[in-house]
């Protein structure tokens, strides 16, 4: 037996009194009843007025698009009653008439039956009405009757019976119910209701959607605001698609979801131009879309003919906006969402997002089944067709509260929370573009220490397991260019060894407060010899790779012995080395597998950390010069890759820049300097190293070409090394010496 079949078995073995309104085994009058039988109200999502008398208008709401809206509701009777209700409403998203019971009222008994009225329709052109019934605590349901409104609109009154089960769902508690009866309206429209009630064996007129398969029905979406917008838009988008793959360029990179990725076309369209549409990305969002209607929209040709690299799915926040779904079925939806996508686009990495969370706090009740949903859509990633992102705790701040300054409607994002997207789906996003279609996933593409090595792992072992990756070249060719030479000579044999003698500098573990993680986060912090708080020194940033952590530079490429022998030569000046552990997460270690998409996006987060947390940190703790000009950033493998991002990103914070075998995280050359006049200006220093044998070096290469195009002075270092210790070492080596000079 269902949970629904109990549900109504229940019901008809509960007794029940339902006060002054029906006798037990009577039906539910509503309409027509006494004035004092129920409060009316009639409103907005600001708030409700209550009918008096015999008409009342509510207060417009206070948004500047609601200025010249309307909402109101009359009672047509006499000698005290309430026959009927007159419910009008123009221009708004969101107009509610609701009848409330003095006391809670046992419903059971009538879920075996229906919900009856006489509809009458003076006009629904622009606007669509639903009915809608309390279901417990926190707890509405509604079905829509748009069509039949717009149907019977002139056509004097209809009576309408709806089940009562159309209302019911799993754990759903009509025991003691405040509200039997609710119009909702959206748009523009004018009704009436009458003979209002409950029928306890009545039989039904119209049919409702069953909510168990809702989620994974193909339909089209049937609200008053989207009838005239949505299918042209469809329509729009095939032809935006045969146009782009007839040109030749088809997307590599297309967006499914709803208003929120709909979004990228307004708020987002600058962000967009500057990262996506070099890719002919395609936007397939559609706003209020649910499960049922991106699913109708894919097998209506939306995917038809197109090869993404990337598919970008984030959708479900209307299933639980529009319906208060069970996570269940929205999850249910976006799993079918993906078999459709894997079906029609089989060598398409799909990149699956959590839904962002909704409402202010994070214990508002629709954020909560969203992020239920997200615990469920999470085991849907494979790691080799299907990866999972969750950015939500970049939109919020630290205690979980979201900001309208990243969504001013606490739904959806402005400007701002569009960069914040973009930035912290940046590092995945480029790893699975810069995919080849018949590789696996990059299993070490960024450098650093092999994925699952444990830190207890010899130099020895770690250094092998670097030159197996240089030989692997991660699966890309290497083609060299004339200019793809050396600039500087192999370092001495001994670089890597401390010097012997003399004084040495110290390495010392520094903690900070992170208001990107919300936690205390560790840097390794190397003081040069000599050391002394009456003076001050330059500050130089290095970054790990991928796999690595803040102990990866020292432990690994030992640059705290290559630092101290430059200084003890006098070739370096004295400086401060911090080396940070790039991974912004609260559980900032690298784990079982450094790849998977929860680990990587902290590289991006780091960005905000670095200029936000730790630079101040760094200079109110050690005796640092605090201007740009003695402020330097370098990193290896996926560090390569935040430096160019974070540095040429924010030329007033940093003037000595160096990439030693940038990771594909490196944002296109375009969007890394959009003004290379401003660079040629700011700029002390850009090295960019690789080695001959490091099957990324096309990374380093595409930077070089661009800045050399644009006449932006640097140094293109390429030695005959691979992706490893001996090469970073080399390339810290020759970085250091020419660097706060």
């Amino acid at each position: 037996m269902n949970p629904i079949t109990k549900l109504l078995l229940a019901a008809s073995l509960a007794f029940c009194s339902i006060g002054a309104q029906a006798e037990p085994g009577a039906d539910l009058v509503i309409l027509p009843a006494p004035a004092s039988a129920w409060r009316i109200t009639v409103g907005h999502w600001e708030g409700q007025v209550e009918l008096r008398g015999n008409s009342v208008v509510a207060p417009r709401p206070t948004a500047e698009y609601a200025r010249n809206s309307h909402v109101g509701a009359s009672a047509e009777g006499g000698d005290g009653r309430r026959d009927a209700l007159l419910f009008e409403w123009n221009d708004l998203w969101l107009a509610t008439l609701r009848i409330e019971s003095p006391q809670p009222l046992d419903l059971r008994p009538y879920l075996g039956g229906t919900l009856e009225l006489d509809l009458e329709v003076a006009d629904m052109a622009h606007g669509a009405v639903k009915l809608k019934l309390d279901c417990g605590e926190g707890c509405e349901r509604s079905v829509s009757l748009m069509e039949q409104a717009r149907a019977y609109a002139g056509k004097g009154s209809q009576h309408v019976s709806l089940a009562m089960a159309c209302f019911v769902r799993e754990g759903a508690d009509f025991s003691k119910i405040e509200s039997p009866f609710q119009l909702e309206g959206n748009g523009s429209g004018r009704v009436s209701v009458a003979n209002v009630r409950l029928v306890r064996d009545g039989k039904p007129n119209a049919n409702c959607p069953d909510y168990r398969t809702e989620s994974v029905t193909p339909s089209m979406l049937n609200e008053s605001w989207a009838v005239d917008w949505w299918l042209p838009r469809h329509e729009e988008k095939l032809a935006e698609a045969r146009k782009l793959v007839a040109a030749g360029h088809g997307p590599e990179l297309v967006f499914i979801g709803d208003s929120i990725t709909q979004g990228w076309e307004k708020e987002g369209r600058e962000i967009w131009q500057r990262h996506y549409a070099g890719y002919h990305a395609l936007n397939l969002g559609f706003g209020g879309d649910r499960t049922e209607n991106a699913l109708w929209r894919l097998q209506h040709g939306e995917l038809d003919g197109l090869a993404p690299k990337v598919a970008v799915l984030m959708i479900g926040t209307n299933n639980t906006g529009h319906r208060a779904e069970d996570p269940e079925t929205t999850a249910a939806g976006v799993k079918r969402l993906l078999a459709e996508i894997r079906q029609r686009l089989p060598a398409t990495k799909v990149l699956l997002l959590a839904i962002f969370p909704r409402g202010e706090k994070p214990d508002d009740s629709l954020r909560s089944i969203n992020e239920r949903v997200n615990r469920l859509i999470a085991g849907q990633a494979d790691g080799r067709s299907v990866y999972f992102l969750n950015i939500n705790a970049a939109l919020t701040n630290p205690d979980g509260t979201l900001s309208k300054d990243v969504m001013p409607d606490l739904l959806h994002p402005n400007a701002e929370g569009y960069a914040i997207w973009q930035r912290e789906m940046q590092p995945l996003l480029q790893e699975l573009l810069g995919q080849s279609q018949d590789l696996a996933p990059p299993a070490a593409a960024g450098g650093g220490a092999q994925a699952g090595t444990s830190r207890h792992t010899s130099e020895e072992q770690v250094q092998e397991s670097g030159r197996e990756r240089a030989q692997a070249r991660f699966g890309r060719p290497v083609v060299l260019a004339e200019d793809d030479v050396r600039l500087f000579p192999e370092p001495p044999a001994d670089y890597r060894t401390l010097p012997a003698g003399g004084l040495r500098g110290h390495l010392e573990t520094f903690e900070y407060d992170s208001a990107v993680t919300g936690t205390g986060r560790k840097a390794l912090v190397y003081l040069p010899p000599g050391y002394s708080p009456d003076r001050r020194y330059p500050v130089l940033y290095l970054l790990h790779g991928i796999g690595g952590n803040e102990h990866e530079w020292t432990g690994y490429v030992k640059a705290d012995a290559i630092v101290d022998g430059l200084i003890a030569a006098g070739k370096a000046v004295p400086m401060v080395v911090v080396m940070p552990n790039g991974r912004a997460l609260a559980d900032d270690s690298p784990g079982e597998n450094p790849f998977v998409a929860e680990k990587a996006v902290g590289f991006a987060r780091f960005e905000r950390e670095l200029l936000d947390d730790l630079i101040p940190a760094v200079q109110a703790k050690y005796a640092a010069y605090t201007d740009r000009e003695h402020r330097g950033l370098a990193g290896l493998s996926m560090g390569g890759g935040q430096t160019l991002n974070f540095g040429l990103g924010h030329l007033d914070t940093f003037a000595w820049i160096g990439a030693f075998s940038a990771a594909p995280n490196t944002l296109p050359p375009e969007q890394l300097l959009p003004d290379p006049a401003a660079a040629q200006a700011q700029l002390k220093l850009l090295f960019i190293a690789c080695g001959n044998q490091d099957g990324l070096i096309d990374v380093s290469q595409g930077v070089h070409r661009y800045l050399q195009a644009h006449d932006v002075p640097h140094l293109w270092h390429v030695d005959d090394h691979g992706h490893d210790a001996e090469a970073w070492g080399s390339h810290l080596y020759h970085f250091a010496q020419r660097i706060f000079r």
